[in-house]
């Protein structure tokens, strides 16, 4: 008898508190503080090249980037066709 009441007692009070927990009024309207969002700005400091500020555009930089990533897939590539030819070779892996 005492879960049958604790059960009613549940579906009686529940709906309620949980609504309570919604951001909406029982209107459906949406409350809101007219404030604009937040946003992340850089310091005016950071900004500076005087400061240490990157003096470069941003497609130098991705130049640069592409020009390292380039040579570093070259040098990978070249490494692992040394690999195969060797394990083609002579039947193991090279040994480091």
């Amino acid at each position: 008898m005492t879960r049958i009441l604790v059960a009613l007692g549940c579906l009686l009070a529940l709906p309620q508190v949980v609504a309570a927990q919604s951001d909406t009024t029982g209107l459906g309207l949406r409350l809101g503080f007219g404030q604009p969002t937040l946003q992340l700005e850089y310091p005016a400091v950071l900004r500076a090249p005087w400061m240490g500020a990157p003096r470069s555009t941003p497609a130098i930089r991705l130049a640069a980037f592409d020009s390292t990533l380039a040579e570093a897939l070259a040098q990978d590539r070249a490494r692992r066709a040394v690999g195969l030819r060797l394990a083609t070779l002579y039947g193991t892996p090279i040994q480091r």
